[in-house]
């Protein structure tokens, strides 16, 4: 899990503004700028659902109200349990704000849906393949070569 804020240790209702929670180590792609792309595609390892109830729970506590997503190194689209994980984070979590962020590749429109449906609020789409997306209402489609990418080392 990584969290972030600008007010970090002043102990605001605030803190933490943001948590990634990185609910698995896998990605379909292999993105140069990525350790999963420099180290390679590991087998299919997901966060334990105890685990990740533990975390909402934590969170919820202190009635964590910024942003939560689903990723940090890894394609969440690839669970096939991630409606659960969204609901449980809703339900856990109803002043949060809930992001998707994801390559697009196997966001279909069915999953879309039920992604919504079971609390998220909002998409952000990278298209590493360059290939554009229909446009979603609640969704934002951005292209690498738009984006200032920087290496996490320094």
């Amino acid at each position: 899990m990584s969290t972030a804020s600008s007010n970090a240790g002043s102990g605001s209702a605030s803190w933490p503004s943001v948590v990634e929670i990185e609910i698995g180590v896998r990605c379909n792609r292999t993105c140069t700028y990525c350790p999963n792309g420099t180290i390679g595609q590991t087998k299919s390892s997901f966060m334990e659902i105890g685990l990740y109830r533990r975390i909402i729970g934590q969170l919820s506590e202190i009635a964590f109200s910024g942003r939560l997503s689903f990723h940090f190194y890894n394609e969440p689209l690839i669970r096939k349990d991630l409606e659960n994980l969204v609901a449980i984070a809703r339900a856990g979590l109803p002043l949060a704000h809930l992001v998707l962020y994801t390559n697009g590749d196997l966001l279909t429109d069915r999953r879309y849906t039920t992604l919504l449906s079971a609390g998220v609020d909002f998409f952000i789409v990278t298209r590493h393949s360059g290939t554009p997306m229909r446009p979603r209402n609640h969704q934002r489609v951005q292209f690498p070569r738009h984006l200032d990418l920087s290496g996490r080392g320094g």
